[in-house]
């Protein structure tokens, strides 16, 4: 019989307090200010959630708390409403992009919850 070692694998993202969610950085230069434009949280409720990280330019690939606040995140290149019978991977023909650059203009729904019905963020 083969024995086999299970590693733990580590969690994808940051494990970010109550309330907020991990937010991946898509590209250098994006930072805090354009963070909380996008998803219009206050800069002492961002600062809170990330409590040791620089304000300054974020790197790609990063991870920052996004503190929810109840507030939904404005679209920065408008909104879509998917359409019944539609899901993530059919998207990108719609939206163009792929589905990395779905999923980081998204950041709260689940890869599962992109469903007809549903409106998101264009990319």
């Amino acid at each position: 019989m083969e024995t086999r070692i299970l590693t733990p694998v580590p969690p994808i993202g940051r494990v970010c307090p109550q309330g907020s969610f991990s937010y991946p950085v898509g590209f250098g230069g994006e930072d805090f200010g354009t963070l909380m434009i996008r998803y219009n949280v206050p800069f002492d409720s961002m600062q809170a959630a990330n409590p040791n990280m620089s304000a300054s330019p974020l790197d790609a690939g990063q991870f920052v708390c996004i503190p929810q606040n109840g507030i939904n995140p404005i679209c920065s290149n408008g909104s879509y409403t998917i359409p019944t019978g539609e899901s993530l991977g059919s998207l990108p023909a719609q939206l163009g992009g792929d589905i990395y650059s779905i999923l980081r203009a998204n950041p709260t729904l689940r890869p599962s919850e992109f469903t007809g019905g549903v409106t998101i963020c264009r990319p």
